[in-house]
């Protein structure tokens, strides 16, 4: 693996991981900012079910996007996107509003950015690493994933308990930007220049409307699709169905508390 690629698969690998981190830091901190607003697990969920709403509804027109556009372009402004909206999510926390709407919006476009993430992530790899190494790259990848998923929800609860959960999403709100700083940085290895948008004609916005309603035609078309994406939902239900469960527990049973040492 030549130096210019070693460096920007390291780039690359290292702003991944820390963009997930901050996807899991908040799986654990916004449901107890939910649960201390509203006192209602419901409300909790509610705000999780909204940011999952994208990737069945966005999710392939989205990917069509994707495809024309810069994708290190897309995976920053996805994690800019997100940092304000976690920034936010720390102003609501912090001003104590109990309403669940500017929750759920936010949520919706949580979720808007971590679909685009994903797939722009998943897009950009190939144009920094080819052939052979790109299996080794999906590894290091995975892994970062894998490392992400078990210290985020465990350094979550500890920010939470030491600074409170207004602080905890301010933090949240900083790791995306750490990874888009990263993603900035970045440069792709010499003759892979960074996919640029389409200079094609504009859609009017009847040809827009069309656009984003055919992934949506190919879906309700092709049973395999639809198959996938049921299990897709199913999966990310039951998973984020689990996570609260515990977290109400935690929260009733054994006294976990939103406010840190430092207050909120």
């Amino acid at each position: 693996m030549a130096s210019r690629e070693r460096r920007a698969l390291t780039g690359y690998v290292t702003a991944y991981t820390v963009s997930i981190l901050g996807d899991r830091f908040g799986e654990l901190a916004l449901p107890l900012v939910l649960l201390a607003a509203t006192g209602d697990p419901l409300a909790a969920g509610a705000v999780g079910a909204s940011m999952q709403v994208p990737y069945f509804v966005l999710s392939l027109w989205l990917g069509e996007q994707t495809d024309r556009r810069s994708r290190r372009v897309l995976m920053v402004g996805a994690d800019v996107l997100r940092a304000a909206c976690f920034g936010l999510f720390a102003w609501l926390a912090a001003a104590h509003v109990g309403s669940l709407v500017p929750y759920l919006v936010l949520g919706f476009v949580v979720g808007c950015g971590n679909v685009v993430f994903g797939l722009a992530g998943s897009a950009l790899l190939p144009e920094i690493v080819r052939g052979d190494r790109l299996v080794r790259a999906n590894a290091l990848v995975e892994a970062g994933d894998a490392v992400s998923t078990v210290t985020g929800p465990a350094l979550a609860g500890a920010v939470i308990a030491r600074l409170g959960t207004t602080l905890a999403l301010a933090a949240d709100a900083l790791s995306f930007l750490v990874s888009g700083i990263l993603l900035i940085w970045l440069r792709l290895p010499a003759g892979r220049p960074a996919r640029q948008r389409d200079p094609g004609a504009s859609p009017s916005p009847t040809g827009r409307l069309r656009r984003m309603g055919r992934p949506l035609r190919e879906l309700v078309r092709d049973p395999t699709q639809r198959a996938i994406q049921v299990a897709l939902i199913v999966l990310s239900a039951h998973g984020a169905g689990v996570v609260l469960a515990i977290i109400v527990y935690a929260r009733s049973e054994l006294g976990l508390s939103t406010e840190g040492s430092a207050g909120v």
